[in-house]
């Protein structure tokens, strides 16, 4: 994930916790695409006061990030969910394929083996701070 990509998602996650200003700074800068010139002319500050803020922001987020995690369970839970795709779609292809099955026996393990991880992964997803 980009740099940039990853400060929209911490201010997604933690924006609410920013000063009213550092959070204009980001939503001009993240949301509205605007400059730092674009933004200082908007506020009536220099660009300098709005590099600072922003930086000072971004920092907030990161401490954040590291205080509560919601990012880094929002991106394992992602990819638990693909993993979870997959496996559904594996299963559906299996029994689809199940009556032309020479070994319907190997067929079934391998039905059960899968579900047993979905069951693993949705148990995970499940857990409390998920």
């Amino acid at each position: 994930m980009n740099n940039i990509a990853r400060e929209s998602l911490l201010y997604d996650f933690y924006g609410k916790l920013l000063t009213d200003k550092k959070r204009s700074v980001m939503e001009c800068y993240h949301e509205d695409d605007m400059s730092l010139a674009e933004i200082a002319d908007e506020m009536g500050i220099s660009r300098a006061a709005v590099h600072d803020s922003l930086k000072s922001a971004e920092k907030q987020l990161e401490k954040y990030e590291e205080a509560f995690g919601l990012l880094d369970r929002y991106e394992k839970a992602g990819a638990l969910a693909e993993e979870a795709e997959t496996i559904i779609s594996d299963l559906e292809s299996k029994i689809s394929g199940a009556g032309a099955a020479v070994d319907a026996n190997a067929g079934s393990d391998a039905v059960t083996a899968d579900a047993k991880r979905l069951r693993e992964i949705i148990a995970k997803l499940s857990e409390p701070g998920n």
